[in-house]
């Protein structure tokens, strides 16, 4: 038996719709000790945990999913963005976050988001690749001893 986990769920989705979707799937996913314990978080509603209490509060911090778009101009969404990045300055925790969790942590980091050139809303599962020479840049890769350029393995 693994030691007891403690969660913290940034449900983004307000639509009544989806509502709930967050909180069931990632429990059934991730908490697998009886004691794991979960908190989640309105983000649609300005709430998540304080980034300088998150080390001694949580172990994981899962950012969901949303019909909401990250690259929107809505005043949570910025916040969250926000957020996020100090999120990923804390030591101990670690952060999971899948499709509209995932483009706003992208952007957080830098990255680039925009729309589905289709304008569907989109569910789904995509295969994605790593790109080696950024994780090792990122200090998630040991230095490949063969070159810059690198390989994964």
């Amino acid at each position: 038996m693994g030691r007891n986990l403690r969660f913290a769920i940034l449900d983004c989705e307000d639509s009544e719709k989806w509502r709930g979707y967050t909180e069931s799937f990632w429990c059934k996913a991730m908490c697998t000790q009886a004691d794991d314990t979960v908190e989640v978080f309105q983000c649609f509603a300005s709430n998540w945990p304080d980034p300088t209490k998150v080390d001694e509060m949580y172990d994981v911090i899962i950012v969901g999913g949303s019909h909401y778009s990250a690259y929107q101009d809505l005043p949570w969404i910025n916040e969250l963005e926000n957020t996020l990045r100090e999120y990923v300055n804390c030591a101990q925790v670690r952060i999971i976050a899948c499709c509209f969790g995932h483009q706003l942590l992208c952007k957080a980091l830098g990255g680039v988001v925009g729309r589905n050139p289709s304008g569907r809303f989109v569910l789904g599962i995509e295969d994605v690749r790593a790109d080696p020479v950024a994780l090792r840049a990122h200090g998630l890769l040991p230095p490949d001893p063969s070159g810059p350029a690198g390989q994964l393995g």
